[in-house]
């Protein structure tokens, strides 16, 4: 005969948790695990250096994710057709050597929304033209600081696909793709002195397996 309270526990040890629900693993901003014709891709590359100019002013307006400047970029566009960011992070590692004589100063970093890798405005030229941007964030370029400075970009929800070999398209698609650029700015710097290194490391979701 069957023990009624044995099996009244184990029917309740195989009840979901409260709030889960039946189905695949989620990924970025409630998306569901790649189907077959879909997957995941993460990628790296070194952006540049950001160096002061003759007048002592640091600024840049093109960091900015593109699948183009992945070095696999040849091998997924002859998988996949179609392509949108997920997320994008913006590495500065610092370059300015302890005991050295250049200048501190203060960097401002903000996104461009309506931007991308392939157009965006001219150089920042005063801080105002950077410090309304999205999620803007401040960082310290001394001879003192040696840490790391990770920035996560700003990417909207629910993007749509683009075609993978326009995800940065010269007519700026806010809405698909692979939007948004980081424009950054210091002043009264040093004069042509390298302080830091910016490396892009960014996930998309590409679909459409030919």
């Amino acid at each position: 005969m069957t023990d009624r309270k044995s099996s009244s526990q184990s029917s309740r040890r195989r009840r979901r948790a409260p709030g889960r629900r039946a189905g695949r693993r989620r990924y970025f901003g409630g998306l569901t695990a790649p189907g077959a014709n879909m997957m995941v891709f993460t990628s790296r590359w070194q952006f540049g250096q950001l160096t002061s100019g003759t007048s002592g002013i640091l600024s840049a307006s093109s960091i900015a994710p593109t699948i183009t400047s992945s070095s696999e970029y040849s091998i997924v566009g002859s998988m996949f057709t179609e392509v949108k960011l997920l997320a994008a992070t913006v590495i500065i590692s610092p370059q300015v050597n302890a005991g050295s004589s250049v200048t501190s100063g203060r960097l401002i970093m903000g996104t461009n929304m309506i931007a991308n890798a392939t157009t965006h405005a001219s150089l920042p030229l005063a801080i105002t033209d950077v410090q309304n941007l999205a999620k803007v964030r401040f960082y310290v370029l001394s001879q003192y600081n040696n840490n790391v400075f990770q920035y996560q970009m700003p990417v909207p929800r629910n993007l749509e696909f683009a075609g993978i070999t326009q995800d940065a398209p010269v007519a700026p698609t806010p809405w698909a793709g692979s939007p948004g650029a980081v424009y950054v700015f210091a002043n009264n710097l040093t004069v042509s002195t390298t302080y830091a290194i910016v490396d892009i490391q960014a996930t998309w979701m590409l679909r459409g397996r030919q």
